[in-house]
């Protein structure tokens, strides 16, 4: 494969990590926010503070009899909530972030 074919390849893929790591950093930014928001609207009602500020119960639909089986559950409060969030944003980040990229001439 030619030089310049393999870098448009390459720039194509780069270009789509980009505005992947783009859509989520605006993601992450407005979920962060939605928390902030939230945590503050607590202040003024301290006893809903200990409660957690997300709950999932886990389900499958079994192959057999097709009735749903709980598999498990998973409370979270609004630390932990912040803390998938960061850490879901950094997973989408390239390693050094400030790639340059530079089109070759000729």
């Amino acid at each position: 494969m030619e030089f310049l074919k393999i870098f448009e390849i390459y720039s194509s893929k780069m270009t789509q990590i980009y505005l992947f790591q783009r859509a989520m950093q605006e993601i992450a930014k407005k979920e962060l926010q939605k928390l902030y928001e939230y945590e503050e609207s607590l202040k003024d009602r301290p006893e809903l503070k200990e409660m957690s500020s997300s709950h999932h119960s886990m389900f499958f639909r079994s192959a057999k009899d097709g009735e749903h089986r709980f598999f498990g559950s998973k409370k979270s409060s609004i630390e932990d909530r912040r803390l998938a969030v960061v850490l879901h944003k950094n997973k989408k980040k390239p390693a050094g972030s400030r790639w340059g990229m530079v089109r070759p001439s000729g």
